[in-house]
């Protein structure tokens, strides 16, 4: 095999905008659902990322997240794409970071609304009959029926029944989205951004 060969020297230019996003802090804005409290503490909007700061009751002793989130900006709704725990005051108080990837663009929105339509708890590592009959049936009316068989340490899910056309992409979310035990909402928050 031969080494890398030098074709030639290359000298690119190009100019990249560097826009500016919003932080706004402070807000604790507290809306109350199905008897749980949960206070939007603070959002940091970019260009393609707005991030949030979510305090909430812990509605039990299961892992409640909030990665059912969504936001919506300029009209365009986008789904919950990462985030993680933050500090909190209490153990019945639960702090999550929740982040959204966002179309690009450089206007800083003039409102914004956060959704949390439910609470979604981990699915546990061993995954019961029960557990996999509850879910089956929230996806009834999606056409998918599927099985799991725990193995060491997971599990695998086996298909059983899948809309026509819908990709494993779009089937698995699905699936774990309704294993998971759900307390629902929704808890909505609408920030206005002065500019």
């Amino acid at each position: 095999v031969e080494g890398p060969t030098t074709i030639g020297t290359f000298h690119l230019s190009f100019t990249v905008p560097v826009a500016s996003g919003a932080k706004i802090e402070n807000i604790d804005q507290t809306v109350t659902a199905n008897n749980v409290s949960m206070t939007l503490k603070s959002l940091t909007l970019n260009p393609s990322h707005a991030q949030a700061l979510i305090c909430f009751q812990m509605p039990s002793s299961l892992d409640w997240g909030l990665t059912a989130s969504m936001i919506t900006i300029d009209d365009k709704e986008y789904p919950f794409t990462g985030g993680g725990l933050a500090p909190s005051k209490s153990d019945s108080e639960r702090c999550n970071e929740v982040g959204f990837d966002i179309a690009h663009n450089f206007e800083v929105p003039t409102s914004v609304t956060l959704t949390v339509p439910k609470l979604m708890a981990s699915v546990n590592e061993v995954v019961t009959a029960e557990t996999v009959d509850k879910a089956n049936t929230r996806l009834a009316d999606v056409g998918i029926v599927f099985n799991y068989e725990n193995v060491d340490h997971g599990g695998n899910i086996v298909i059983l029944q899948r809309p026509d056309g819908m990709s494993d992409q779009e089937l698995y979310p699905l699936i774990w989205d309704a294993l998971a035990e759900q307390y629902e909402g929704p808890w909505v928050f609408t920030v206005e951004i002065s500019k």
